[in-house]
């Protein structure tokens, strides 16, 4: 399975600030969360915003905060959420609601492709209480009730099993069709109370299951799940005029352990280049090439075939 495009906006990060790396000043304690650039905050609680550049005292600091030791995964920032304590009860939503990652998109989705949304989590020494009460919803704009979040969006991800890992850091990986229009996204507890799975240990009486989130993406990738979209065309054709700045090219995206087969002809039919690729990401360029229509086959070793024309501009 591969996919062809001419200069294709697929594999760019379309997460503003993505890695919080970009502080609009050093955060010296936590719950300082509106000095990371281009987040947003959907709910009353406050994000915690740590960073190396802190005093060691500090509790916002990298790696030795108030809660325990974590080093950065890259860079000087990450965030930290709680996402709900013990003592919650059904009808009380205030304990249980707490912290609110939030963070914004380069552009708005586009309807009906497919994305992938990575991020990676830790969860932090003293949270001793664990829980799978975190989830990824999709939002319109950059307001969210999160008490009712499905009028102002969507769950791409929810934790199913509560995560136990206090030392390394985890990547989250999830893929999507858009609905369109989504600008934004919030991370925290969207379960309802009944679906959480709670572990107690020997205090529960200062418990709170925390987590560290850091290196967040999204990227346009309509191959890189196949197994979740079984029926969707595996082989995208995206062509633009080409010229002398701007050549075209031909982006042909393989599968593990697959290979493909390329062939160029001129517009008299001519055979004039053959490629062969087997890299997951494979670029072909028509800058060397004289100005004139050209026409591509591209097959690939688990059957599919793809082809077009291409016009080269002087």
């Amino acid at each position: 399975m591969f996919c062809c495009a001419f200069n294709t906006k697929a594999q760019q990060n379309m997460i503003l600030n993505p890695s919080c790396e970009e502080a609009s000043s050093i955060p010296n304690n936590l719950a300082q969360y509106s000095l990371c650039v281009n987040w947003w905050k959907p709910y009353i609680w406050s994000t915690d915003y740590f960073t190396t550049l802190t005093n060691e005292a500090n509790n916002n600091n990298i790696p030795f905060s108030r809660f325990g030791f974590q080093g950065s995964i890259s860079g000087n920032y990450y965030l930290g959420i709680a996402l709900c304590s013990w003592f919650y009860t059904i009808n009380d939503f205030s304990p249980f609601r707490h912290d609110y990652a939030a963070g914004q998109f380069t552009e708005t989705l586009e309807k009906d492709k497919i994305y992938q949304f990575e991020f990676w989590m830790s969860k932090a020494d003293s949270a001793l209480f664990k829980t799978n009460a975190i989830d990824v919803v999709l939002t319109y704009d950059t307001i969210v009730d999160v008490n009712n979040y499905e009028y102002y969006g969507y769950k791409i991800w929810s934790e199913e099993t509560p995560m136990t890992d206090t030392v390394n850091w985890v990547k989250i990986s999830t893929c999507f069709k858009a609905k369109g229009n989504e600008k934004a996204f919030a991370i925290g507890n969207f379960h309802e109370p009944e679906d959480v799975i709670k572990i107690f240990s020997y205090d529960p009486s200062s418990e709170v299951d925390y987590r560290y989130l850091d290196n967040f993406s999204l990227i346009e990738c309509p191959t890189c799940c196949p197994e979740q979209f079984p029926d969707e065309q595996q082989v995208f054709v995206y062509s633009n005029p080409s010229s002398g700045d701007n050549p075209a090219n031909i982006l042909i995206w393989l599968h593990p352990e697959t290979t493909a087969n390329l062939e160029i002809y001129d517009s008299a039919g001519r055979l004039v280049d053959r490629r062969s690729f087997a890299a997951l990401q494979n670029t072909y360029t028509f800058k060397e090439m004289a100005a004139g229509l050209y026409h591509f086959v591209v097959t690939s070793s688990d059957g599919l075939e793809e082809n077009g024309k291409v016009l080269v501009a002087e």
